[in-house]
């Protein structure tokens, strides 16, 4: 048997891996690095807009259910007031 490469790459795609692996990091090069600030500015935005979209899941959810309870087949709609 012959042993493994440690690289776990046949030999005959090497050259095409490296020019796949190069295409990757010459296109991540072309944008900075995110500084410790930027870090904490992004990561609470994405808290916010997590906790905005729990929010109107959990309205609409609401609105849904109170909406719905009376539009179930076999029972009448109340009555709209006329104020």
């Amino acid at each position: 048997m012959a042993p493994k490469e440690a690289t776990g790459v046949r030999a005959g795609n090497a050259g095409q891996d490296e020019d796949l692996v190069r295409l990757y990091l010459d296109g991540v090069g072309k944008y900075p690095l995110l500084t410790r600030e930027d870090e904490v500015r992004l990561s609470r935005l994405i808290q916010e807009g997590r906790l905005a979209k729990d929010q109107l899941a959990r309205t609409a959810s609401v609105v849904l259910a109170s909406g719905n309870c009376c539009r179930r087949p076999g029972r009448a709609m109340p009555p709209r007031s006329s104020s």
